[in-house]
């Protein structure tokens, strides 16, 4: 989606030159988080550029490529038996998460958010009242520096 309502993207956002700046995100998802695939019999002999969804179109072929389906189920289970001090904010409509990490009787000091109405660009800003006030208690009580939640990186 480009603007709010508007159903089409902005063309600058599918630039070599802005995609280079996710090329770490396009590999995590290509070695580790998996990535959608499509399928698209309809569209045989009509496509100017058919794969161009396929994710070695994003990462640099000089960078290895491989699928570890077992990435993820291990830190599955590290934030479920081990973890302490996380937050996760989810966003109610993001498509782009298959499923999202579970607190565990071994999670410590963590909580899990979930932003009404959001997608895949999900901002800890858009937290319900309640819930910033709680991830920001959870905050100040993990070690390490502090900034302030939805400011700064």
């Amino acid at each position: 989606m480009g603007r709010q309502g508007d159903p089409a993207s902005r063309l600058h956002r599918y630039t070599d030159q802005t995609l280079e700046a996710f090329t770490p995100y396009f590999y995590q998802l290509g070695t580790q988080l998996g990535y959608a695939q499509f399928v698209t019999p309809y569209l045989d002999g009509l496509l100017r550029y058919p794969g161009i969804q396929e994710i070695r179109s994003y990462v640099p072929r000089d960078i290895p490529l491989r699928f570890r389906a077992a990435a993820m189920a291990d830190i599955d289970r590290w934030v479920r038996h081990r973890g302490s001090s996380l937050m996760f904010v989810d966003g109610e409509n993001d498509v782009a998460v298959a499923q999202p990490f579970r607190l565990g009787n071994g999670t410590h000091d963590s909580c899990v958010f979930n932003v009404p109405g959001a997608n895949h660009h999900v901002s800890i800003t858009g937290l319900r009242p309640d819930d910033l006030a709680r991830g920001r208690g959870r905050r100040e009580l993990a070690p390490g520096p502090r900034r302030a939640l939805g400011h700064g990186p």
